[in-house]
């Protein structure tokens, strides 16, 4: 690993782990797990908005906020996430080397989830099936309902359930 030589020693930080060691459940060393390359999300919701349209209602990036970034958008909404896609072995990693609290993970991390589409129930399998076709796999992770007050999220996860609220 290479340091500046010009940074104070309380400012680095090195882990547990070596950048080349293999991570448990990848096929990668942890270098390449970290810098893999984000995919882009473009054609697939190119393709999903020329065929829905209005009928999307949103479209949430989950970088920068994890899964409670959703507290950010509409008005007196739940977001209820019940359906959640495996955690990838790069965040159970972090979590386990880092000790950060799992209801935190959510909150920094997309945990897998790297786009999420609100759309009525009926479209669900159409945005499915769109993004199948692009070899991504989808699947409906939760619903919208009313809410009295602020946004909330709840997250029920494999490892706890959590509610976040603005």
């Amino acid at each position: 690993e290479i340091v500046d030589p010009h940074l104070s020693k309380k400012d680095l930080y090195q882990g547990k782990l070596d950048l080349f060691e293999q991570v448990p459940g990848l096929n990668l060393n942890l270098a390449e797990a970290l810098l893999s390359p984000t995919r882009t999300y473009a054609p697939i919701i190119k393709r999903i908005t020329d065929k829905l349209g209005n009928s999307i209602h949103g479209i949430i990036h989950c970088t920068g906020g994890g899964l409670s970034k959703n507290l950010r958008f509409g008005i007196n909404k739940r977001y209820v996430k019940n359906n959640l896609f495996e955690v990838p072995a790069i965040f159970k990693l972090i979590q386990e080397t880092a000790k950060v609290p799992w209801k935190e993970m959510y909150t920094v991390f997309n945990m897998g989830h790297r786009i999420e589409i609100i759309c009525p129930e009926e479209n669900i399998q159409e945005v499915i099936d769109i993004s199948n076709s692009f070899n991504i796999e989808a699947k409906q992770v939760g619903h919208v309902q009313d809410a009295n007050g602020a946004n909330q999220v709840d997250i029920q996860s494999n490892y706890g359930d959590f509610k976040y609220s603005i």
